[in-house]
């Protein structure tokens, strides 16, 4: 179930990583709000960092863009999911 649960988590990255503009993205998160969860914040954060090592800085920072927005949305403290393993 958890790998399951991390699959659709990064289907979810995926597609907003393919987002062509803003309001795509917002309709997104909207209809796929049940499955953000302090797991996918943690996944996002992840594949943030790990685009940006692999040289793909501007994709890194839209998901460090998301990830800011969806973690003030949900009043979760930073702290919360920074150098945290995936449950």
């Amino acid at each position: 179930m958890n790998e399951q649960h991390n699959k659709n988590h990064l289907n979810l990255i995926k597609k907003l990583i393919n987002c062509a503009n803003t309001r795509e993205t917002n309709e997104i998160i909207r209809n796929n709000f049940d499955y953000i969860d302090i797991n996918f914040l943690k996944i996002l954060q992840q594949e943030a960092i790990r685009l940006q090592q692999e040289g793909n800085s501007d994709t890194g920072n839209i998901l460090r863009n998301i990830l800011s927005q969806l973690v003030d949305i949900l009043g979760i403290e930073k702290e919360d999911i920074k150098n945290d393993e995936v449950e």
